[in-house]
């Protein structure tokens, strides 16, 4: 028993290693977590702009695995052509924007607001296609309509707008959809899977 006592206090005083230093300095020296973890909850407490910064701080000092991290999508050039896709109740005029750099591109269909194919429209349609897709923008009320007309910002507009579309029959928006993504589906620069938005 004396023994082992003595051989105890031996090792308590004895002095540490140079591993053991190290390993003690690595726990005693904050991580990027918690450096991360105590600048959040220090931006609580801060007024905005100052919160902002400790916001900045944390996004700088948090690794992200580089799978983890969101791809940069470049503006592309696009073209604009206009065809008529032929529905069970007449052709139907409808853009089509796409990039113009070779290659295949997933395809969207694009359905506007109850005014057709207006400016804002067509420019996010455009928008969409910057970003890597073949759109097909249809006028929705091709069999009233004339082809690649739009209806105007007002009450008139608007009253025609929603008669239009309650009086038009469903079969007909089905059909209608059916064709413009047939159509992509069939282009030669989609790769065959599309998609369908509507504003």
């Amino acid at each position: 028993m004396q023994h082992t006592a003595t051989a105890s206090i031996r090792i308590a005083n004895a002095k540490p290693t140079a591993n053991a230093r190290r390993q003690a300095t690595r726990a005693a020296r904050p991580t990027a977590a918690s450096s991360a973890s105590a600048a959040l909850k220090a931006s609580a407490f801060l007024p905005s702009s100052a919160g902002l910064k400790a916001q900045s701080l944390v996004a700088s000092k948090t690794a992200v695995p580089a799978s983890r991290r969101p791809l940069k999508v470049s503006a592309l050039t696009i073209q604009e052509e206009v065809v008529f896709i032929d529905t069970p109740t007449g052709p139907m005029h409808a853009l089509v924007l796409r990039p113009t750099a070779p290659g295949n591109y997933p395809g969207l269909v694009f359905y506007s607001e109850i005014f057709q194919v207006t400016g804002p429209i067509r420019r996010s349609a455009a928008m969409m296609a910057c970003h890597g897709f073949v759109v097909v923008v249809p006028d929705i009320y091709h069999e009233e309509e004339a082809a690649g007309s739009s209806l105007p910002y007002d009450g008139p507009g608007a009253d025609r707008g929603n008669h239009l579309k309650v009086t038009k029959p469903m079969d007909a928006y089905d059909s209608d959809a059916d064709a413009a993504m047939r159509y992509l589906m069939y282009h030669p620069a989609c790769t065959g899977k599309v998609r369908g938005h509507q504003i």
